[in-house]
């Protein structure tokens, strides 16, 4: 009778076959949950915006995510929550935790879903700057700009820094606009030590981080930032160059000297002037755009036909809306039921004109926490803006790479995050299939030795 030969070589083939095989079954399932993980992972972590009561915290994420902050004074004790700004699931991430002491050490981690992540096994920290007893005293209030797609549309939620010459770091997000602004009132030095007066000469790198829609950047002096031309993603700009045509701006406020400054509030109706309003329009009289006002409970008011129908909506924390009615002078007021938090706001007015047409009158604003003693909506002595972004890359993009931005003021940041807790031991793959393969590889094994010898 003839027996088969099964040639030897055939038989470690099939031997490495099937282990190579078995060996994939059981990692395919052990990368997947780190895998899934890693997408959520804070990167790009930037700590801006330090003051002696505040700071912010902006980072991004590879998938759509949730996003907050823990944060306490000892590493162990992390027991406040504050929750981002932004708030749709997105791949960019702003969050600024208030009411802190000055020249305390405090320390956060970032919650991204449902994963908590730190610093590389340690919470970041950030020390809170000193009280200072001045503020920016010069003209130059705000700087200011837009930022829109490569096809031109605006972008949502981007990340904004801006970095002056000797000034720590500051940032922002874009409105549903793609406006943004950055009101320069508590400039500090790097060093957070003294108060910074600028005086325009100052060069600005302005980096824009919008998640997979792209990054961009730009240059511009200080004093022609408010605002800056459109920023584009995928470009980098030098606006060194160009100037700003003040003209087309809304006039600055007269500025006055600290003497001749007085505590009366700009926002006073019962002194309003009600002359013009015969000429039929609506207006928006009681804020400025981009004014920064010093109450959380402000009161809005302009003119308008007599008895017309108008919408009104504050984009805050929780948009509020409302509808009401000119009295018969010619003149509407209204104050949101809930408090604004402090930040970046938006009202928007909308009625229909004589020939029935909808129109819209859009205004920003900046909210700053009540000081002692200050009049509600005192208005800052900087010029109306019509916001048009500019930025500058601190790093070359490369292929295949996550942009980054590196913050030479907060040495503190790092760019990648690592989880706290020690990951979950995956379970091991599928055993029936990989006893099978281990005996099948292990049987041939024993046979090609067997039919060698």
């Amino acid at each position: 009778m003839r027996k088969v030969k099964i040639p030897t070589i055939i038989a470690i083939i099939i031997l490495t076959l099937g282990l190579s095989f078995s060996v994939i079954l059981v990692g395919q399932k052990q990368l997947l949950i780190p895998k899934a993980k890693s997408q959520n992972a804070p990167q790009n972590v930037q700590i801006s915006n330090i003051t002696d009561s505040s700071f912010s915290v902006s980072w991004t994420t590879q998938d759509k995510s949730n996003g907050s902050i823990i944060w306490g004074k000892s590493k162990t004790s992390l027991n406040q929550t504050t929750a981002e700004e932004t708030k749709s699931q997105g791949y960019t991430h702003f969050a600024t935790i208030r009411n802190l002491e000055p020249q305390t050490i405090y320390y956060f981690k970032i919650i991204s879903n449902t994963s908590t992540y730190d610093n590389n096994g340690t919470p970041w920290e950030i020390e809170t700057g000193s009280s200072l007893n001045t503020k920016n005293n010069s003209s130059i209030k705000n700087i200011s700009g837009s930022v829109v797609s490569s096809i031109g549309t605006p972008v949502n939620q981007a990340l904004v820094f801006a970095k002056i010459q000797g000034v720590s770091l500051l940032s922002t997000y874009t409105s549903e606009n793609g406006n943004w602004i950055i009101p320069l009132l508590e400039l500090r030095t790097e060093d957070l030590k003294d108060a910074y007066q600028p005086t325009g000469q100052e060069l600005i790198e302005i980096n824009v981080h919008a998640g997979p829609q792209g990054i961009a950047s730009a240059q511009i002096y200080l004093q022609d930032a408010n605002p800056t031309p459109i920023i584009t993603l995928g470009q980098n700009f030098d606006f060194r160059g160009i100037t700003t045509n003040k003209s087309e701006a809304i006039p600055t406020a007269e500025i006055l000297a600290p003497e001749q400054v007085t505590k009366q509030p700009k926002f006073n109706v019962n002194d309003y002037d009600n002359e013009g309003i015969a000429n039929n329009n609506v207006t928006i009289d009681s804020i400025e755009e981009g004014e920064v006002i010093y109450t959380t409970n402000p009161e809005f008011f302009g003119k308008a036909p007599p008895n017309k129908t108008i919408t009104i909506t504050v984009e805050s924390e929780k948009p509020q809306t409302t509808t009401i009615n000119a009295n018969n002078s010619g003149v509407w007021k209204w104050s949101p039921p809930s408090r604004l938090t402090p930040g970046t706001h938006k009202i928007t007015l909308t009625y229909r004109d004589e020939d029935g047409v909808l129109r819209s009158i859009i205004k920003t604003f900046i909210v700053q926490a009540s000081e002692a003693n200050e009049p509600a909506f005192e208005a800052t002595p900087s010029a109306s803006i019509t916001p048009t972004p500019i930025l500058t890359s601190t790093s070359t993009p490369t292929p295949n790479a996550t942009p980054t931005f590196i913050a030479t003021s907060t040495p503190l940041i790092q760019k990648n995050a690592s989880p706290t807790a020690t990951p979950i031991q995956p379970i091991s793959g599928f055993s029936l299939p990989t006893l099978f393969l281990f005996t099948t590889g292990l049987l041939l094994l024993v046979g090609s030795g067997f039919l060698l010898f």
